[in-house]
C-alpha cells in the first residue's frame, strides 16, 4: 500500500489535473452514496421517492465519466504531439472523444426523459417509458447512438491492436 501511495502521490505532483480528479471522484462517490440512501430511506418510510433523486444520479454518473473521457482524449493528444506519432495514440483519443460525447449526451437525454415522468413515484404509479418526439435532436441522437457506440468500439480495438 506504502508503493501505491508514493506513487499515486509522485503523479499528482507531476499532474494537477490528475490530482484535481483525484479530489472529484471521491466526492462524486459520497454524493452518489448519500443518494442512494436518500432514495432507500424514502421509499422505507414513505413508500415513494423522488425522480429529482434519479435525475442527480443521472447527471453525476454520465457527467463525470463524460469529463474522464474528455480528460483522457486531451491526455493522450499531448502525447501524440511528442515527436514519436503514433496513429494508435491518435484512435484513443478519437475514442476517447466519441465516449466523452456520447455519455455526455446520454446524461442529458435520459436526465430529461426522467423529468417527464411524475416527480414523484411510489407503488401505485403508472409504468411508463416516454421516448423523445419524432424529428427533435434527441431523438436523431438516439437514432445514431449504437453507430457511434460501436465506431468508438472498433477505434479502441484498431487502437489496442496497434499497440502490439
Amino acid at each position: 500500500m506504502n508503493l501505491i501511495r508514493m506513487r499515486a502521490s509522485a503523479i499528482r505532483a507531476r499532474s494537477r489535473l490528475v490530482a484535481r480528479l483525484q479530489l472529484i471522484i471521491p466526492l462524486t462517490q459520497y454524493i452518489l452514496t448519500a443518494n442512494i440512501l436518500l432514495v432507500v430511506f424514502q421509499i422505507l418510510v414513505g413508500s415513494e421517492y423522488s425522480v429529482m433523486l434519479l435525475v442527480l444520479v443521472t447527471l453525476a454518473s454520465n457527467c463525470i465519466s463524460a469529463i474522464l473521457f474528455l480528460v483522457f482524449a486531451i491526455k493522450f493528444l499531448s502525447w501524440y504531439r511528442n515527436p514519436d506519432h503514433n496513429v494508435g495514440i491518435l484512435l484513443f483519443t478519437s475514442t476517447f472523444v466519441i465516449l466523452g460525447f456520447l455519455n455526455f449526451m446520454a446524461g442529458v437525454g435520459d436526465s430529461y426523459l426522467l423529468l417527464q415522468k411524475d416527480q414523484i413515484l411510489n407503488a401505485s404509479s403508472i409504468v411508463e417509458f416516454h421516448d423523445f418526439a419524432e424529428g427533435t435532436f434527441f431523438n436523431r441522437f438516439y437514432n445514431y447512438y449504437d453507430y457511434l457506440d460501436y465506431i468508438s468500439f472498433l477505434l479502441l480495438l484498431v487502437a489496442t491492436g496497434s499497440l502490439l
